[in-house]
């Protein structure tokens, strides 16, 4: 990435996300990241929250310090959590929101999703295939490593239920599935929707890397697709893939 984003760097954005306790932390981990990306400034820094609920103030103020200094274009933060995300921008200056969004997960559609649109913050959307699950590719006796996240799964109940329940949404949106993959309705559906700016999807390889972008050149979704899409999972319905 680096070395491409040395050559063309002018073609390209470039958005991060980090985690610190403190500001000379997330500076450090920063000078790291245009280290290895060979810029001198990246267009997006995000704050990772994950599981944790670090003091904000951290990320604000050490983020503003960076965007007048022109190492940052603009910043925001990654999370689930609706609160956090009015509190992180209490000055209105977030521009970016990091949120889990997928055909499984549309509890955004409620009250983050509103919220962006009428603050003019951009929804970077993670987990648009659901970690996987909206592929198709999983079933019952998939089996995951034991520091992978999604070996929940298999061991915890209340985590398997839901799985078995997710997989048999998923064999309920197989027949939508016609002349593109599983995956490429999934990241259609996501990038429809009017507060997403982007989506995620990841991809293990350069045959999932062109079946990704292919799908944003596809024809959109048809009302009947919606329709079906919203009985599978109604607007606002669902649950959180990821836990924050």
């Amino acid at each position: 990435v680096g070395k491409v984003a040395r050559e063309r760097r002018r073609d390209m954005w470039i958005a991060t996300k980090v985690w610190a306790r403190e500001q000379a932390e997330a500076r450090k981990h920063l000078e790291q990241s245009l280290a290895r990306l060979q810029t001198d400034y990246v267009d997006v820094i995000q704050s990772h929250i994950n599981f944790r609920d670090p003091n904000m103030e951290i990320f604000l103020e050490g983020f503003q310090k960076l965007q007048e200094q022109g190492k940052v274009g603009a910043y925001g933060v990654s999370t689930s959590d609706f609160d956090y995300l009015k509190a992180f921008n209490a000055d209105g200056g977030c521009a970016t929101l990091q949120t889990d969004y997928s055909i499984l997960n549309r509890t955004p559609e409620d009250e983050i999703f509103p919220y962006c649109r009428e603050q003019d913050i951009g929804v970077i959307v993670r987990g648009p295939l659901a970690m996987g699950i909206l592929t198709g590719k999983f079933g019952p006796d998939s089996q995951f490593g034991e520091e992978d996240w999604r070996s929940r799964w298999q061991e915890n109940s209340e985590e398997r239920e839901q799985y078995l329940e997710d997989l048999d949404k998923v064999e309920q949106l197989r027949p939508l599935a016609q002349g593109r993959s599983l995956a490429q309705l999934a990241l259609q559906f996501a990038m429809a929707h009017p507060a997403v700016s982007t989506v995620i999807p990841g991809a293990r390889n350069v045959h999932q890397v062109r079946e990704n972008v292919a799908a944003a050149r596809l024809a959109p979704l048809t009302e009947e697709e919606r329709a079906r899409i919203d009985e599978i999972t109604p607007p606002g319905g669902g649950r959180k893939i990821w836990p924050a």
